[in-house]
């Protein structure tokens, strides 16, 4: 270890933060929970597909670990800014995820240096260093709670019954290979928006090292896919999060809204297992920046460090 590396580490020292090993930090999040970037294997995954040094650092009381943190050096891992800095934004796609830390329920204002952005509000009486963003994230209503009409949901049924009448069919992502999701999601997506998606050239083998994450519905139509979304997953003790970051939809068949079809079936299949699980679910629809996330979504505060 070098001069400044042992400088850099007794700052964080100082500050009351020690570095731990992954091992700890699996047992953080285990204990306490987080969200899908956030997630040990998760994160350590993105780490290594990007080219960025990961290490962890914990907060301990009364010699308990009672929170922890992954890093891009002074970032908190998954920062964006983090892989501009070494020109490595394009070598994954994260869209915007939503960050959890696993921190202990007990924990009340808690010192964090490491900068960050789309920091949860569920954070904002554990940490004390978090300032408001000024953008928000979407996170999806509850249906059993009645917060979609019932005419909402009868508009979004009745789109999947005449695609079903017209030969749509619903599969399951993990039915195809990652490479395959890969080729109908980049298509899908340059049909839909008239440009490649980020980090397409190696979006095959992100999604092979995060199968295990990878989640949701195809829709085809007459053996042809007309709708994908990337959507991610992780559980924790009291909460299951979902990520969806983008989607790819032939425009051919919007006549059959076959976007609006596949968010209903992939979101109605998320919170039957958040209560199979008799869990509370967090669906993300990333950042608040398009029309159709107010139908589907509250808006919620998110805060940078």
């Amino acid at each position: 270890m070098n001069v400044l590396d042992c400088q850099w580490l007794n700052r964080w020292h100082a500050r009351g933060w020690q570095e731990i090993d992954s091992a700890a930090y699996e047992r953080a999040y285990a204990n306490f929970g987080g969200s899908v970037i956030t997630h040990p294997q998760f994160i350590a995954t993105v780490s290594t597909l990007a080219a960025m040094p990961l290490r962890y650092f914990g907060r301990f009381e009364d010699g308990k670990l009672i929170g922890a943190v992954p890093t891009w050096n002074s970032f908190i891992a998954g920062h964006k800014r983090a892989l501009k800095r070494v020109h490595h934004y394009e070598r994954v796609d994260l869209g915007n995820m939503e960050i959890i830390l696993p921190l202990a329920p007990r924990v009340c204002a808690l010192p964090l240096h490491f900068k960050g952005d789309y920091i949860s509000a569920t954070h904002i009486a554990q940490i004390k260093s978090l300032r408001s963003q000024s953008e928000t994230l979407s996170l999806l209503k509850n249906y059993s709670h009645n917060e979609f009409s019932k005419k909402f949901q009868y508009n979004r049924t009745r789109e999947w019954r005449l695609l079903e009448e017209a030969g749509g069919v619903v599969r399951e992502v993990n039915e195809f290979s990652p490479a395959d999701i890969a080729k109908w999601y980049v298509e899908l997506f340059e049909l839909r928006w008239q440009k490649k998606p980020k980090a397409y050239e190696r979006l095959a083998e992100q999604l092979e090292a995060l199968k295990d994450f990878l989640t949701g519905k195809v829709l085809f139509l007459k053996d042809r896919p007309i709708a994908i979304q990337l959507l991610f997953f992780a559980c924790s003790p009291q909460w299951i999060s979902f990520e969806f970051l983008n989607a790819g939809v032939d425009p051919d068949f919007n006549q059959y809204s076959p976007g609006s079809v596949l968010t209903f079936l992939n979101t109605q299949c998320a919170e039957n297992f958040a209560q199979e699980q008799g869990k509370q679910l967090r669906y993300s629809f990333g950042r608040s920046d398009a029309d159709y996330k107010m139908l589907w979504c509250h808006q919620a505060p998110v805060y940078r460090i």
